[in-house]
């Protein structure tokens, strides 16, 4: 049977989605501004928009693989115990007559 998602899993796609989404138009918006309304930037806080939005969207992607791999670690963990469980039940049931294993 599957797992449902997390809650958390689903609050760092929905961050991820407003950064990757609106991130761009941050940045964007933020370049409009000061002498020159172009690449590079010229203000200090069009640098400071752009390396955070950056690191945001960085961050969350660290964030999600970090989660999605401890999530898969501990799946695998549950899946090798269920298994070694069933194969010891098996092992413990007592032949049948007649029955060769």
């Amino acid at each position: 049977m599957a797992q449902r998602p997390s809650k958390l899993a689903y609050a760092l796609l929905g961050l991820m989605t407003v950064a990757s989404m609106g991130g761009p138009f941050l940045i964007g918006t933020t370049l409009r501004g000061g002498d020159r309304p172009g690449w590079p930037p010229d203000r200090p806080v069009e640098w400071a928009t752009f390396i955070g939005v950056t690191s945001a969207v960085a961050l969350l992607m660290l964030v999600i693989l970090i989660h999605g791999l401890s999530l898969h670690r501990k799946l695998s963990r549950e899946a090798a115990a269920a298994k070694a469980a069933r194969e010891a039940a098996v092992s413990s049931r007592p032949p049948t007559a007649g029955v060769e294993p």
